[in-house]
């Protein structure tokens, strides 16, 4: 396994105290104002990819680069130096970092993984076996080898807990491997693994090759009724010399998810399909996967959510999931105020006319 994120992180901190240059336009400019936000294209945000594709931030006067980084770790040291403005990753990592002394924001939830009072699964990950390996349920992964695409992700802070459950210890009762997604199925074929927490896309092409069983969706790993797979994070100082841009960003996103919204109601999301084809080269089986399980529960939020909101009871319940997971490592969880600034969403919101109800955190 890898080393702690706060481990990787804390020389770090000091460097959040270094100057940015503000991006903000001069009164009359027109030229587009250059942005930088990572992601990481093995757990592609649909919300994100979707922007790009409806050229959504070139609307708001925003020259978006966006940048494929490695994991969550990556994203969060290259915002901290300033190589990067805005990042899209997994909330776990970013508490980690601001309970390590890291002066970040989480400014909003960029997608959202739950299950509907149906029984619809809208995940972004599930746990997985072969069918072969007789894997039915977490007791059964003791002596057992499981991928993880990292150790900052959300799900594998979910999966420490549900191990814990089952008094069952990573390292010593099984092994925790850290996997690329792309390279979990191949593992799983070979025998390398007896199991993973993967892509529902990935789990899609994965069952052509090989029967397999689904142990728990993401969801239930994190036992959150209503899961941020993805928020994104900025700098307390760019946010402060950049308000305007922040708000610009969000409002970018909202828009998204209003077009995101529309498309699943008016065309079954056709036009979503289409751009999830065409920006991560999926073949038609998966981009309807992916549509299916990532895209398709816009529109179908559960009521009082608002817009990208990055839910109090969501913030409470993962800085509880790293403090029984000791993943703090003995810090302190932040305080929601300390980790979140819903001010720029909720601003952006205003001026794009949707409804805001204020939420305080649990």
């Amino acid at each position: 396994m890898k080393l702690s994120l706060i481990s990787k992180l804390a020389f770090l901190v000091v460097m959040s105290g270094s100057s940015i240059q503000s991006h903000a336009q001069t009164s009359g400019s027109s030229a587009p104002v250059p942005l930088s936000l990572g992601y990481t294209a093995s757990s592609p945000s649909a919300t994100v990819t979707i922007a790009q594709d409806t050229d959504a931030f070139k609307k708001e006067g925003i020259d978006l680069r966006a940048v494929n980084l490695t994991e969550a770790g990556t994203i969060i040291q290259s915002v901290l130096s300033g190589q990067i403005e805005l990042g899209s990753t997994p909330a776990p990592a970013v508490l980690q970092a601001i309970a390590n002394g890291a002066k970040l924001k989480i400014l909003s939830a960029v997608d959202y993984a739950f299950t509907a009072s149906s029984g619809k699964l809208w995940q972004a990950v599930v746990l997985v076996a072969p069918v072969s390996k007789n894997i039915r349920s977490i007791a059964d992964l003791k002596g057992k080898k499981t991928a993880v695409v990292t150790i900052a992700s959300t799900s594998y802070v979910g999966f420490v807990s549900r191990l814990k459950e089952n008094n069952l210890v990573p390292a010593k009762d099984l092994t925790v491997l850290s996997m690329p997604f792309t390279q979990m199925g191949p593992a799983l074929v070979s025998g390398e693994i007896d199991s993973a927490i993967i892509t529902v896309t990935e789990y899609v092409r994965l069952q052509e090759r090989l029967p397999m069983v689904m142990i728990m969706t993401g969801t239930e790993l994190t036992k959150m009724p209503m899961d941020a797979t993805q928020v994104l994070v900025a700098r307390d100082d760019w946010l402060a010399a950049n308000e305007a841009l922040a708000v610009k960003s969000m409002r970018a996103l909202l828009a998204t998810r209003m077009f995101m919204q529309d498309d699943v109601r008016t065309t079954g999301g056709e036009r979503l399909k289409e751009s999830i084809k065409r920006k991560l080269g999926l073949p038609d089986a998966l981009a309807t996967a992916y549509y299916d399980f990532r895209m398709s529960y816009a529109g179908n939020e559960p009521p009082g959510l608002n817009p990208l909101e990055f839910p109090a009871s969501t913030f409470t319940g993962y800085c509880d999931l790293l403090t029984e997971g000791n993943l703090l490592r003995g810090k302190t969880p932040p305080s929601y105020e300390q980790a979140v600034n819903p001010q720029y969403l909720k601003r952006a919101a205003k001026e794009l006319g949707l409804s805001w109800t204020d939420q305080k955190a649990n």
